[in-house]
Formats: C-alpha cells, sequence, structure tokens
C-alpha cells in the first residue's frame, strides 16, 4: 500500500465519520465515543451551539469513555463558560487517563488565569 492509499483511506474515514452529525448538544456528546474523526467534529459543532451546550458537556465529563471526556473538556475550554471551570480542574486532578489529564491541562488556557500555569506542577 502506498503512502497516498494510505492517506485517502484515512482521510474518508474522517469524512465518513462525519458524514451525519447530530443536530443536538446530547446527540453530539454520544456521537463523541465513536472515534477521534467523530470526537473532533463533534466537539467543533458543540463549540458552535456555545452555552447552550455546557450543561451536557459538564456531565461527559464524568463519561465512562476518555474520548468523551477529553472531546468535552477541550469543548467547554473554548467556549469558555465559567462555570465549567472548577469541574475541569477536578478532572485535570483525578482523571485516571494521563491523556483526559493533558488534555485538560492543554485547554485550560483557554480561560487565561495565572493559575493555570501552577497546575501544572
Amino acid at each position: 500500500m502506498s503512502l497516498f492509499s494510505l492517506i485517502l483511506g484515512v482521510t474518508m474515514l474522517g469524512a465518513a465519520a462525519t458524514a451525519k452529525l447530530p443536530s443536538d448538544a446530547k446527540g453530539l456528546v454520544e456521537y463523541m465515543g465513536r472515534d477521534d474523526f467523530a470526537g473532533r467534529a463533534a466537539c467543533e459543532e458543540l463549540v458552535k451551539i456555545g452555552k447552550a451546550a455546557v450543561p451536557e458537556l459538564l456531565g461527559a465529563l464524568q463519561n465512562r469513555e476518555p474520548r468523551v471526556r477529553y472531546w468535552s473538556a477541550s469543548a467547554l475550554c473554548r467556549i469558555g463558560e465559567e462555570r465549567a471551570y472548577k469541574p475541569l480542574v477536578e478532572l485535570l486532578r483525578n482523571d485516571p487517563n494521563p491523556v483526559v489529564r493533558s488534555t485538560v491541562l492543554w485547554h485550560l488556557q483557554h480561560f487565561n488565569k495565572e493559575e493555570v500555569f501552577e497546575l501544572a506542577v
């Protein structure tokens, strides 16, 4: 298999994963769990929905699937809703998955709080 074929295949998989996105926050959060292509697409749509998606995203921080937790954290940080800050810090401190914790830490910078740098140590 050539590199071109591999890239084309991955691109087509990503397109297939995002072809039928739900339009509501609950459906998008559920969709995140499919794979990372779906997670990224759902995250982008949730950010577009904005503050109306925050309650569903806050609930998703407790999802058993790490992918759902880190994409939800990404969306919450990009939306920038202040009430999400404390639950995100708790997720950073307590999540058993290192990918979730590092994703939360990276995205907390959107809050422009000086204490975010202290959370890294």
